[in-house]
C-alpha cells in the first residue's frame, strides 16, 4: 500500500486535512501517530524491537496529555462519543486515542485485534513494524492508501525519508502569524513551550535566553509548578505569560528546517500545499492532492470537502491583534514565510 506523510508546523491546518482525507473511501488517514512515542521515548524511535515491545510503546498512556484532559484544559472530543474501557483518569493508551481519530467505529475492538497480531511479530526495525501496523489497519478498514500526519513533524522529514524511502511527502504550510496565534492558544503546544522555556531558564548555556523579556528571565523554577506537569493548575497554565514572539521563533526555525530537508526529497515524491489556498480553492487543491497520493477525486467526496472547508478561517487567528503587535509578529515570522515562498518558486521552475 502506498504511504504518504503530511508534514508541517503545529497548527498548520493538518487536522482539517486529515479529516478531509479520512472522508475519502480509499484513504486511511492516521492522525498524530508519532505522538504515541513522545512521552515514553521523547522522539521517533528507529531501533530494532520485537512486536511485543513495539505494542508496549503504543499501549502506554501519556500522563502529561492525560493530565491536560483531566484538568479541563484540553477536550478530546473525538474519544468521548465512543464506549471504551479506557479513560483519562486511569490512563488512555496513546494508540487507542489515535485509532479513534482514524475511524468512526469504537476504538476498543480494533485496538484489541491489532494487539493480538502485533505482539506476535518478530524482532525487526521499527519502520517495518509501522508498515505492518498501517497495512493491518488499512486492511481491516477497507482502505488502500495510507496518509499519516502528526502536527509539528516538519523537522523530521530527513528521519522519515531515511526509514521510509518509498513514502511521499506533502508539506502543508500556513501563514506564520495565524499559525503562531493558534499555537499560543493550543494546550499541548502551550505545554511544549512551557517545558522548553523552563529548561532554557534553568540552563546557563541555553541559547536565546538573553532575547527573552526581562520579566521572563526573572522567573524561578518554582514558578513553573503546576504548569509543566500534572496535576496542572488550570488558571496558571492558561495565564502564564509566553510572548507570541517566542512561539514565532519556534515556528520560523521549524519552517526553515523543513524547507531545507524537503528539498532533499525527489521532486516526484513531494508536493506543497498552502492552508489558505486549500480553504479558498478546495476542489482544485484536493483533486491535485488525490492524484498525487494515488486515489480518484471522487465527486461526492469533493462536494463534502467543499462544504467542510471554511474560508472565513483565513486570517481569523490574527484578526484581533493590534496593528503594531501584528507587525511585530509578521517580522518574527518573516524568515520562515520567505523560506516557504522560495521553495514554491523553485519548484515551479
Amino acid at each position: 500500500m502506498s504511504l504518504t506523510f503530511v508534514v508541517g508546523t503545529s497548527r498548520c491546518g493538518s487536522t482539517m486535512l486529515s479529516r478531509m482525507l479520512g472522508a475519502h473511501p480509499d484513504v486511511l488517514s492516521i492522525s498524530e501517530f508519532w505522538n504515541c512515542f513522545l512521552e515514553s521515548v521523547g522522539h521517533i524511535p528507529t531501533h530494532d524491537m520485537s512486536g511485543a515491545e513495539f505494542w508496549q510503546l503504543l499501549a502506554k498512556p501519556a500522563p502529561l496529555y492525560d493530565g491536560l484532559v483531566t484538568a479541563g484544559i484540553k477536550t478530546d472530543e473525538k474519544i468521548q462519543p465512543f464506549p471504551s474501557r479506557f479513560n483519562y483518569d486511569t490512563g488512555m493508551p496513546a494508540f487507542c486515542r489515535i485509532l479513534a481519530w482514524s475511524t468512526d467505529q469504537p476504538p476498543d475492538p480494533l485496538f484489541d485485534s491489532l494487539a493480538a497480531e502485533a505482539t506476535t511479530w518478530p524482532r525487526r526495525p521499527m519502520a517495518e513494524h509501522c508498515r505492518a501496523l498501517f497495512t493491518a489497519m488499512a486492511t481491516r478498514l477497507g482502505r488502500r492508501v495510507i496518509v499519516e500526519r502528526t502536527g509539528g513533524t516538519l523537522n523530521q522529514i530527513e528521519l522519515l525519508r531515511e526509514h521510509f524511502p518509498e513514502a511521499l511527502f506533502v508539506f502543508l504550510h500556513r501563514d506564520g502569524p495565524d499559525a503562531v496565534l493558534s499555537m499560543s492558544r493550543y494546550p499541548t503546544l502551550r505545554l511544549s513551550a512551557l517545558t522548553t522555556l523552563a529548561a532554557s531558564l534553568n540552563s546557563a548555556f541555553s541559547p536565546g535566553v538573553e532575547l527573552l523579556p526581562e520579566e521572563l528571565r526573572a522567573i524561578t523554577p518554582s514558578d513553573f509548578g503546576g504548569v509543566t506537569a500534572p496535576p496542572y493548575d488550570k488558571k496558571r497554565f492558561q495565564a502564564f505569560p509566553i510572548p507570541l514572539t517566542y512561539y514565532a521563533g519556534m515556528w520560523s526555525t521549524k519552517t526553515r528546517t523543513g524547507t531545507r530537508q524537503i528539498r532533499l526529497v525527489p521532486r516526484a515524491s513531494r508536493t506543497t500545499l498552502r492552508y489558505e489556498k486549500l480553504l479558498k480553492e478546495t476542489r482544485a487543491e484536493l483533486a491535485a492532492l488525490a492524484s498525487f497520493i494515488g486515489v480518484t477525486a471522487d465527486e461526492q467526496w469533493l462536494d463534502w470537502a467543499c462544504e467542510f472547508a471554511n474560508p472565513g478561517r483565513i486570517g481569523s487567528a490574527s484578526a484581533g491583534l493590534h496593528p503594531m503587535d501584528l507587525a511585530e509578529l509578521r517580522a518574527a515570522c518573516a524568515a520562515g514565510n520567505r523560506a516557504f515562498d522560495q521553495l514554491e518558486r523553485d519548484d515551479l521552475r
